[in-house]
């Protein structure tokens, strides 16, 4: 059995980000909620956040967070394809929030709108998936 270190954070301002694992190209997203934090309101309520693909970040930052991002993927043992979301907090600190193995798909979820800002169709993007699980299973 592996052994699994998890620790608790709590973060009062924070920024969030998408970053698409093994789907397409290097991406990141930024997420911010237009009135309070990323809740379950503001992530599923129309309008309530502005997407920002790619991420008006620097590239070492985003570099960071891809990394992050891909070894939460890689100790999780995700075999395909996911949507891991990231939380950066005032100190610059890196955590993975979560890994989202079948995230929504959409034309307006966060994986095709990353996959358009790299001028990927949502056609091209879901027959990469198929490849991509083809290719693992």
């Amino acid at each position: 059995m592996k052994k699994v270190t998890v620790f608790l954070i709590s973060v009062l301002a924070f920024v969030c980000f998408t970053v698409p694992v093994n789907a397409f190209g290097d991406t990141a997203d930024e997420i911010a909620p237009l009135v309070g934090f990323y809740d379950y309101k503001n992530k599923y309520q129309a309008g309530s956040t502005v997407d920002t693909c790619p991420a008006k970040i620097s590239d070492e930052l985003t570099r960071k967070i891809q990394d992050t991002a891909l070894k939460a993927y890689q100790v999780l043992g995700i075999k395909t394809y996911a949507r891991m979301d990231v939380l950066m907090d005032e100190n610059g600190d890196v955590y993975c929030l979560e890994a989202n193995t079948l995230p929504g798909m959409t034309p307006t979820s966060l994986i095709p709108q990353e996959a358009a800002a790299l001028g990927i169709s949502y056609g091209e993007l879901c027959e990469m998936i198929i490849e991509i699980s083809l290719k693992k299973w």
